[in-house]
């Protein structure tokens, strides 16, 4: 007797997915970077380990001072709230994880997964702190087409560099002079997705994340789901 179909396989799923090392194998920030220095030989600037440099130092000082600490953090709320702490040092400097550059690849399995989507009417985006948005949706938008994928196109937000050459990110979130930076944003930014889509439509919401920068997205979702190949000891 064949079983009953899951009630998650009856219903359309929202996947809502993180980019760096959930669609991405490794980091791409760095990538994007370089990018950056190939188009600006001709400028002196400093090399790429110098803003890794800056990141980590700040990082270890910042964590130092910080209460509660690591050990002494019980709450969820007590998480959240160092996670925000880290906004002042996001919009300065770069993360971690973003330190070497590496061939983009996508994760095993991804043509499967959008395409069983596509099948059953579902919906895929993906939420990052990644610089450029732009390139996300470049990346996927050309191994779809040379590979022939059927499935839908994936909606990417995240942060965007200005066009003109001054480097500088536009503001994504109307109300303030803020852009994708912490774990409390990338919530922000699913929380207004999910109110769009969720309009007269039934379904499911699902998160996939790596790290504790999605931490909060993962709660907020019907099934949050975190896949990480390390161990995640971010602080």
């Amino acid at each position: 007797m064949a079983s009953a179909p899951s009630s998650l396989s009856c219903q359309a799923v929202r996947l809502h997915l993180n980019w760096d090392g959930t669609i991405s194998l490794t980091g791409t920030l760095a990538t994007v970077a370089l990018i950056g220095y190939a188009k600006n030989s001709h400028k002196a600037m400093p090399p790429w380990s110098h803003f890794l440099e800056t990141y980590m130092s700040n990082i270890v000082a910042h964590t130092a001072l910080y209460e509660p600490r690591k050990e002494d953090r019980r709450a969820l709320q007590e998480e959240f709230s160092w996670l925000e702490s880290l906004t002042a040092i996001e919009r300065a400097t770069i993360a971690k994880d973003f330190s070497t550059r590496q061939e983009t690849q996508l994760i095993s399995g991804l043509k499967e997964l959008l395409q069983r989507l596509h099948e059953t009417g579902g919906y895929a985006s993906s939420i990052s702190v990644n610089w450029s948005g732009e390139f996300i949706r470049a990346f996927l938008r050309t191994t779809m087409a040379a590979e022939g994928w059927k499935s839908p196109s994936v909606a990417v937000y995240a942060n965007e560099i200005i066009s003109g050459g001054n480097g500088k990110m536009g503001r994504h979130f109307a109300d303030d002079d803020r852009r994708i930076w912490t774990a409390g944003d990338k919530k922000r930014v699913l929380a207004e997705t999910v109110k769009v889509q969720d309009q007269g439509v039934g379904g499911k919401n699902v998160y996939v994340g790596d790290s504790v920068t999605d931490l909060d997205c993962l709660l907020f979702v019907d099934i949050g789901i975190c896949i990480r190949g390390e161990s995640m000891d971010d602080g």
